[in-house]
Parts: structure tokens; sequence; C-alpha cells
């Protein structure tokens, strides 16, 4: 008992020690959208709609379903305020929960040894390839999902040894908050077979288990991927229409699944913006050498399973987890560091495996493997730590993209939003121009240089800018609200009522745009119309200051006109 606890104490102090650098990083990228600029998770009253709605509803686009993520940057709000050393705090608190439930899940697998589940559950701990989920306030998604995923497996198992109806229903009940944290939760079941196929005592027959518990877990799955696949598809498309053909994906994705391994071996230059061009053909370089290494290793699982069952426990687990990001379902992105944050298990137990079986070797045999394990820990630690260091500040977190990923629009784009805060406009347009060269069909680059053309007062120039944005996406509330604004400076008040009843059109809750109309109106000696719309405006966010100082004004000026 004393050193079960004695490993729970080391994960714990090993994840804060690594991630204590990481606390007082600002919000950065999604995070804006999806903390700094939520009304949804700043308001009880709204907490529906994270159910109803896409992730980042009314703020960008998105076909992301994770309420469960939003709910809890909720909880951060209500304790922190806009402060981002509370929702780093949770991400790191999130991850360590995550790591303790991989030590107490191998350690149910593997009853006899506690060395194997603590050396996986460091090393998952501590790897840099995690600090996209756990640095990085947006991704809280995967070490949730994670955590969920790890509980349900647990629960299953005791079930499995102890047949108590209580344990399954855990497990289910748990599968459900996995898929409300991100939808990767999907894959649970096949990592139940796969425990069932590993592991399953010979009493316990497939055919009684399709009967009395897989169905429950494929039955929570089905309803999920429907409602997905209908009421909460947020995309005007199928969720299986892409542009680029199937085959073509899955050459891709083996040309990814490679690079993967190198990451987890020797994770240097990591960044946000890593992916791979989508290949043409089977001929297109690295394509068929990376081929030739998934096959290579699908014959080493294959084989393990008559030797090892925890090798080929680890090997299958490596892939099934990264099944959901294939591409078989069109994703935004064909690669990310991130997606790593539980296939990485896989090679993370085979590590501790590798250990275990040196350590019952000779004396220097064993002092060889301590030694290693030690020096990658300390190296994966150090990693982990610099990393964490380019978090630190927007723009030095930025530049890093682009040191490794020069054509990276986003990046561009970010940068560009960071000189506007500081009121370089021009230089911001000039991170704009860049990014609309680095990405042509980037709605959010036209849209960006419209907002820094305006503040430059140039506002023929921004009005073409955000026509551009919305000829790309003429689905973006935001782009209609900020044209509205440009046409209001100009006096232009019918262009502008059209696009700002084109946004709301789009998201009737744009408190907002409320506003802004509300300002239209009043600019145009419609007070009484103005007053409704700041009442409107108000009701949807209580807190918006904006319009209860432009509803004063509206107010005070009406006493006027009756006064006299």
């Amino acid at each position: 008992m004393r050193t079960h606890w004695a490993a729970i104490a080391l994960i714990i102090v090993l994840g804060l020690g690594v991630y204590a650098n990481s606390l007082n990083s600002p919000f950065i990228w999604d995070d804006t959208n999806l903390v700094v600029g939520n009304p949804y998770i700043k308001d009880i009253r709204l907490v529906k709609n994270l159910f109803t709605k896409d992730l980042a509803y009314g703020t960008q686009f998105s076909n992301f379903y994770r309420p469960l993520q939003s709910l809890t940057f909720e909880l951060d709000y209500y304790l922190w305020g806009l402060n981002p050393f509370g929702f780093h705090l949770s991400n790191t608190l999130w991850h360590i929960g995550c790591a303790l439930a991989v030590y107490f899940f191998f350690s149910l697998i593997l009853p006899g040894t506690r060395s194997i589940p603590l050396i996986t559950a460091l090393l998952f701990v501590a790897h840099p390839i995690q600090t996209e989920a756990v640095t990085y306030i947006s991704g809280r998604a995967d070490s949730m999902v994670g955590l969920f995923m790890l509980l349900s497996m647990i629960f299953y198992i005791k079930h499995s040894r102890l047949a108590r109806p209580g344990y399954l229903a855990g497990s289910v009940l748990c599968f459900i908050p996995a898929l409300l944290s991100k939808e990767t939760g999907l894959i649970l079941p096949f990592l139940i077979l796969l425990y069932d196929v590993s592991f399953s005592h010979e009493d316990l027959r497939f055919r009684d288990k399709l009967k009395s518990r897989y169905w429950l877990f494929l039955a929570v799955a089905l309803i999920y991927f429907l409602l997905r696949s209908t009421v909460l598809n947020f995309i005007d498309r199928p969720l299986f229409l892409s542009d680029v053909a199937l085959g073509l994906r899955l050459l891709t994705t083996a040309k990814t699944f490679a690079i993967y391994l190198g990451l987890l071996f020797l994770p240097l230059h990591l960044h946000m913006e890593r992916s791979v061009p989508y290949v043409s053909s089977l001929m297109d370089k690295g394509v068929l050498p990376s081929l030739v290494l998934l096959l290579f290793i699908a014959i080493l699982i294959a084989r393990s399973y008559k030797y090892s069952r925890l090798c080929f426990f680890a090997g299958m687990w490596f892939f099934l987890n990264l099944l959901p990001v294939s591409n078989l379902v069109p994703l935004n992105a064909n690669m990310a560091e991130h997606w790593l944050y539980l296939p990485s298990l896989g090679l993370f137990l085979l590590i501790g495996l590798g250990f275990d079986k040196a350590a019952k070797r000779a004396k220097p045999l064993k002092i060889l493997a301590v030694t290693l394990l030690i020096a990658a820990l300390g190296f994966y630690s150090f990693l982990t730590v610099r990393r964490n260091r380019e978090w630190a500040d927007a723009e030095t977190f930025f530049r890093s993209i682009l040191r490794y990923s020069p054509h990276s629009a986003e990046a561009y784009n970010c940068l560009g939003a960071i000189y506007q805060n500081r009121r370089e406009f021009g230089r911001a347009a000039d991170e704009f121009k860049e990014a609309i060269k680095a990405g042509p069909n980037n709605y959010k680059s036209y849209g960006n240089l419209g907002a820094a053309l305006r503040r430059q007062g140039r506002l023929d120039l921004a009005i073409s800018a955000y026509r551009k944005a919305l000829k790309l996406r003429p689905d973006i509330p935001g782009l209609y609200n900020n044209l509205g604004n440009t046409y209001a400076d100009r006096r232009d008040w019918s262009e502008a009522k059209q696009a700002f009843g084109k946004a709301l059109q789009l998201y009737p809750e744009f408190a907002l745009c409320r506003v802004n109309l509300g300002k239209l109106y009043y600019a145009t000696g419609q007070v009484n119309l103005a007053i409704e719309e700041y009442k409107k405006a108000i009701a949807l966010r209580p807190d918006l200051k904006i319009a209860h100082y432009y509803l004063a004004i509206a107010h005070q000026s009406r006493k006027k006109i009756q006064d006299k």
C-alpha cells in the first residue's frame, strides 16, 4: 500500500513540476473565442446553449460538439473570472487526473507489478507531445475524454472480474461524458473489445458478452452518432463528404502515422500548425516507405498476440486510438500533435514492459535500464518545460510556429490580432496580407484585414475586404456585423442596417450586433427603436456594459425630447 501511495505522489509531483511554468501563460489562439469572447460560459442562464450549439457558436465556425468542455470553462470562469492562471491550473489537474487513471488502469491489467503502470504513467505525464492538450487551454478536451474513457474501462474490468452490475453501469455512464467531451470518445467500444480479446479469462465467452454488455456501449455510440449526423451536425453537408478522395486521405494518413512514431521517440520542433499536404498518388514521396513501415508494424502486432498479449494490446491501442483522426470521416486537418494524447500510451506501455524485463536480468542490465529510464524522463521533462516557455508570450508563440511552418495563415492572422490590440494597425494589416498570401481562401484573413483597414480609416478598402471574406463564407454573422459597422462609419445607413439584419438572421442571440443596430437607430433619430434593441441586447447579455451605457444615453435623450 505504501508503494502504491508513493507512485501516486510521484505522478502528481512530476505533473505539477513540468507544467508549473505554464500556469501564468496568457489566453492564446482559440482561447480568445472559446473562453474570453464566449458569452455562454459567463451566464448560467445560457447554459442550455452549450448542449444545443457547436463549441464555438457565435464566435467562429465550428463543427465540434463538446458541451462538457464548455461547462468546465464556465466553472473556471465562476472561480477565476478571466484570470488565465485558473484555467491553466485546471488543465494541469485534468492531465494529472488522466495520468493517475493510466496508473490505475494498467495496475488492474497487470496486478503483479507496479513498475510497468508507474513508468507508463510517468512517461505519459511528462512527455512534451502532451503540451498541446495541457498548456493550450482550448486543448482540454483531450485530457477530459482520456480520463472518462479510462474510468469507463476501469469500471468495465471491475465488472468483468466481479460481475457486479454497478460497475457495468458506471462504465456506461462514464462513456457518456467522454462523448460530451470530445468526439474521439466513440472509439471506446473498440478499446473494450480490444481488452477482452487481449486479457479476458476463458470463462467469459464473447457470445455472452455480446448479449449482455457490448450492446449497451454500441447503443450509446449509435445514438450519439445519429445525433451528430443530423440535429447536431453544424455544417451544411453530410459528415462523410470531402473534396479529397478517401483513398488519398488514407495514403496521407499513412505518412502522418510514420511521423507520429518519430515524434514520440524524439519530440523536437513541436508546433501547433503541423500538417502534411494530401498526397496525389501512391508514388508520392514518403508514401511507400510509410506503408512498408506500417505493414511491418502490423505484422509484429499480429504475431505478438501469440507470444505477448500485452505487446499486442499496446500496439493495437496506438492504432485504434488514432482511428478517429485518420480522416475516414473528413476532418479540418490531417495531422495534429495533440491527437497523440491517448495513442502515446501504447508506446509508453511497451517502454514500461521493456524496463520491467531488463530489471529482472543481471544487475548491470538493471542499472543500465534505470539509468536510461531516468535519462528519458529527465529529457522529456526538460523538453516539456522548454516547450511551455513558448506559450508564455503570444507573439513568441506565433513566431515559433512560423519558424517551422512559414506558410501558416493562422499564425499570421494571430500575429496581426496581437498588433491590432496594440493599436499598431499598419503592422497588423501587413500580417493579415501575409496571411492572405499563405491562404488565399481563408475568410478570416480578409475579415481581419478589413478590421485593420477600418481602424486606419480606409473604409472603402475595408468594405472590399469584408465583401471578399463573405464571398468565401457567407454564413459568418461576425463578418456582417463588422461590415455593418464600417458602413455606419461611412454614414451609409441603409447598407449598414441590411448588414446588421443579416448578422441577426444568422445569429439571433448576437447581443453586440443588437447594440450596433441600436446605435444606428439612435444616429438616425429613431430613439425608441434604439431603446428596444438595447433592451434586447441586455436580455441576451446582462453583463454587456456597453448596452447599459447606450441604453442610459437613449433614455436621457428621449426624456429631453419629451420635456420639449
